[in-house]
């Protein structure tokens, strides 16, 4: 019999060490969001492919009852459940309620985005399957070690999508250069730029991307001592910066005033050396951007949030702005439950405010999303939408925030912060996007609870011992 078990034990852990690949292989490729995709009648990222490898193997092994409490019990499921009921049920809305048929008329697109409710189903459709990273990460990471290992593992993958990106920044002035598609270009006053979006959709989505684990990654440098995290932070910092996107840099910003409360003492005690850091950090960007552009980067830079505050000139915010008063009528007529999630694009020519005029929408470039969730929200699920949403983030930050309060543990303690500047930092870059669907967004979300779990005690160990002990008890 003691034989058997060893032969167990030795199994168990190779299976729950292949699952646990499969499961780090999804932190590995959340950073990239359209590079490289798979194109099946869907967009199919890599994320997706190793969520639901993860998955498979994990019913074929049978190391965990997927659909027993265990796995799916967890402070957000309520919330998460009535939030998809709701998004649900504004599906149904897009079937009785006709888009403006100017749109039609004026815009030529496949017939997958034709139809409110097909769009609008397809939308739930990626809503619901954002559920499995959310549970795999609540479930996969029951141990210190394994959430040191997540964040690290993510903090690896951003590097090398931010030098990649920087690879493709400076590539883009070389002609021909092969991967001048991690820029795009945009203008300022009529100064244009390129700016890195690497290998997300765009640069303001990258740079949150880039944004959301570096919290957590200081935590964990701080409350594990290791200071060699700092050399994964520095070129996405770098890349960060050369989104030019004022979006995320203001999330970055609010993640580590959250921070700072935490570490106020540290801050002062090497405040010199802060000082020294920031300014050399900054020398080597104005270099950067004097050499590609012969002009002050950090000017440009200050001009662009001064363009945020005037509003009048800037052609992003004037778009924004246009979308958001669409938004607020579209939720005046249908406030319930909306006008059907995803389905902003449909009703936009029929209730936007033509602040840009009609050459705008003649032209075919109607906005898909409002570019902030909240109004979003509003706008394609109702009232009923929108309070399930107000209600699942609550819940999610008082977890978070009762965690902190409660754990006697200190290194729990600087890690829950880092988490909490995380969810910080989405709530600001979520003013001003609209898409929920992002593995990286719900892969943080099961971490905030893994990491609460953990704090209270209430995590056991890895897979593999859970197992091995029931085993040896039967036994």
């Amino acid at each position: 019999m003691h034989i058997k078990n060893l032969i167990y034990k030795f199994q168990m852990k190779r299976i729950s060490l292949k699952s646990e690949y499969l499961f780090l292989g999804m932190i590995i490729s959340l950073p990239f969001l359209d590079f490289p995709v798979f194109e099946i009648g869907f967009t199919l990222q890599l994320s997706y492919v190793f969520a639901i490898l993860t998955l498979w193997l994990t019913l074929r092994r049978k190391e965990m009852r997927v659909f027993g409490p265990e796995f799916l019990i967890t402070p957000l499921t309520l919330p998460l459940a009535i939030f998809l009921t709701f998004i649900f049920l504004s599906i149904f809305q897009s079937r009785f309620i006709p888009p403006g048929q100017r749109f039609l008329a004026h815009v030529n697109v496949e017939f997958f985005v034709h139809k409110p409710f097909i769009r609008s189903l397809a939308q739930f459709t990626a809503l619901l399957f954002m559920a499995l990273p959310f549970f795999l990460s609540v479930n996969f990471i029951k141990t210190k070690t394994m959430l040191y290992k997540v964040v690290v593992v993510w903090m690896f993958a951003n590097s090398l999508a931010s030098l990649y990106g920087l690879f493709g920044f400076w590539g883009s002035y070389v002609p021909n250069f092969p991967f001048a598609n991690s820029v795009v270009m945009s203008g300022y006053g009529g100064f244009m730029v390129n700016r890195i979006k690497s290998t997300g959709m765009e640069p303001l989505i990258f740079g949150l991307s880039l944004v959301i684990p570096l919290p957590m990654a200081i935590s964990v440098a701080v409350a594990r001592k290791k200071n060699w995290l700092i050399l994964l932070i520095i070129p996405q910092l770098l890349a960060l910066l050369l989104t030019f996107s004022r979006g995320a840099w203001l999330a970055l910003l609010i993640a580590l005033f959250a921070l700072s409360f935490l570490f106020i003492k540290q801050i002062i005690r090497h405040k010199l050396k802060i000082l020294i850091g920031t300014a050399l950090f900054c020398i080597v960007f104005e270099f950067i951007f004097l050499a590609a552009f012969k002009y002050s980067g950090l000017v440009y830079v200050f001009n662009r949030f001064l363009s945020s505050l005037e509003g009048k000139s800037d052609y992003s915010y004037l778009m924004r702005y246009e979308t958001g008063l669409t938004a607020l009528r579209i939720f005046k007529e249908h406030f319930i439950l909306g006008g059907g999630i995803g389905n902003f694009w449909f009703y936009y020519n029929q209730y936007s405010p033509r602040l840009l005029g009609d050459w705008w929408i003649k032209s075919g470039m109607i906005p898909p999303t409002v570019n902030n969730i909240f109004l979003s929200f509003l706008a394609e699920t109702g009232i009923l939408g929108f309070a399930a949403l107000v209600y699942f983030l609550f819940v999610l930050f008082k977890t978070v925030i009762t965690s902190i309060r409660k754990t006697k543990d200190n290194e729990s303690r600087i890690i829950l912060f880092g988490v909490l500047a995380s969810l910080a930092a989405v709530i600001v870059g979520y003013q001003l996007i609209s898409t929920f669907y992002f593995t990286f967004i719900w892969v943080l979300f099961g971490i905030a609870i893994a990491a609460s779990r953990i704090s209270q005690g209430v995590a056991k160990d890895g897979l593999e011992n859970r197992e091995i002990t029931n085993r040896s008890q039967k036994s």
